[in-house]
C-alpha cells in the first residue's frame, strides 16, 4: 500500500493556486472598474471578495473537474514524468480557458483576421453553456445565440428557472467577479 498524502497536498496546492488566481482576477477587475463599482473602504471589498468565494467555488470546481477526479483516481504510476506532465497541463489549459472568457469582451481588434480568431476562441468558449442549456432540456445553440446577441452584458441563461435573466441582480453570479 502506498501513501497518497503527497498527492492530496499537491491537489490542494493547486487548488489553493485556483483560488489566488480568482482573487488577484478580482482586484484587477476591481481597479478597471472602481469607477463603477463603490467600495467605502477596504473592509467592505474583504467582504465582496468573501462572498465571490461562493462563485469562485462553482467556477474552480466547474473548471477543474477533470483534473480532480484524476487526482482522486488510485494510479500506482502517478509520479512518472509523462503522468506529472499530463496533469500539468490539464491544470493549466483548463484554468487559462476560464480566465480567458473573462478578458475576450475587452480584446480590441486591429483587422479582420484577428477579428475571426477573437470570435472563434468566444465560439469555442460558449460550449459550457450550451451544455448547461442541453443538459436543462433546451436547444444549447439557441440560448447560446440569445446570450451572444444581447446587447446586455449581465444578460444570462438562469437554467434552473429556464429563464434569461439579469445575471446580477438574480444573484447567479458576483457582480465584483
Amino acid at each position: 500500500m502506498f501513501s497518497r498524502i503527497p498527492e492530496y497536498k499537491t491537489l490542494f496546492y493547486r487548488i489553493f493556486l485556483a483560488y489566488f488566481f480568482y482573487f488577484i482576477a478580482r482586484v484587477f477587475f476591481y481597479l478597471y472598474n472602481s469607477n463603477i463599482i463603490v467600495v467605502d473602504n477596504l473592509g467592505e471589498f474583504l467582504k465582496l471578495c468573501f462572498i465571490g468565494l461562493t462563485f469562485d467555488t462553482s467556477a474552480i470546481l466547474y473548471t477543474n473537474a477533470l483534473f480532480i477526479i484524476i487526482s482522486l483516481i488510485p494510479i500506482r504510476n502517478i509520479y512518472k514524468p509523462f503522468f506529472q506532465n499530463f496533469m500539468f497541463v490539464l491544470y493549466f489549459i483548463t484554468n487559462t480557458l476560464a480566465y480567458a472568457t473573462n478578458s475576450l469582451k475587452s480584446v480590441k481588434t486591429s483587422n479582420d483576421d484577428q477579428k475571426i480568431g477573437v470570435d472563434i476562441v468566444r465560439r469555442a468558449l460558449f460550449h459550457p453553456l450550451r451544455q448547461i442549456a442541453e443538459n436543462a432540456g433546451v436547444d444549447g445553440a439557441v440560448v447560446a445565440g440569445k446570450i451572444r446577441e444581447s446587447k446586455d452584458s449581465n444578460i444570462g441563461y438562469d437554467a434552473q428557472a429556464d429563464k434569461y435573466t439579469n445575471m446580477i441582480s438574480a444573484g447567479i453570479i458576483d457582480p465584483t467577479k
